[in-house]
C-alpha cells in the first residue's frame, strides 16, 4: 500500500431516495402530488419505468406514528422530468385516486422492484389540505 493512502468506509447507505416538498392544497382542487425518486445500482442510475417496471403506490395517513396497512395504499404512476429524473405521482382531490377531507396527511411511498425482490417503503412528507 502506498504511503499516505487512507481509506474511509462509510456505513450502509440507502439505494433508493424518495423526497417530497411539504405541500398545501385546497380541498376543492384536484392535482398531482409528486414524489421525487432516485436510485442507483452498480454505479448506474436505476430507471423505475424500464422493464421490468417498478410498481409505485402511495398512502396518506392522518396519524404521524402509524404505518400504512394494505387498504391505505393507492396506485400511483411514474413520470419523467425534462432533465431525466423520475417522479412518482398520485392524483389527489375530488374524483382523484385519493379524495381527502381538510387536514394534515403524512405521505408514504412504496416501490416494489420484483427484479431485485425489494419493497421499499418510506414516510416522505406532509400534505396539508385546506
Amino acid at each position: 500500500m502506498p504511503a499516505g493512502v487512507r481509506y474511509e468506509i462509510d456505513g450502509p447507505h440507502e439505494r433508493w431516495k424518495v423526497t417530497m416538498a411539504t405541500k398545501r392544497q385546497s380541498v376543492l382542487s384536484k392535482e398531482m402530488v409528486n414524489f421525487h425518486v432516485s436510485a442507483s445500482l452498480a454505479g448506474q442510475v436505476v430507471n423505475p419505468t424500464s422493464a421490468p417496471a417498478k410498481t409505485v403506490d402511495v398512502a396518506f395517513l392522518t396519524n404521524s406514528r402509524g404505518e400504512p396497512v394494505s387498504g391505505d395504499w393507492k396506485a400511483a404512476s411514474w413520470d419523467t422530468t425534462v432533465i431525466g429524473t423520475y417522479v412518482a405521482q398520485c392524483l389527489v382531490g375530488p374524483g382523484g385516486t385519493f379524495v381527502p377531507v381538510a387536514g394534515r396527511y403524512y405521505t408514504w411511498v412504496r416501490i416494489t422492484d420484483t427484479a431485485s425482490s425489494e419493497t421499499v417503503i418510506r414516510q416522505v412528507g406532509t400534505l396539508y389540505i385546506d
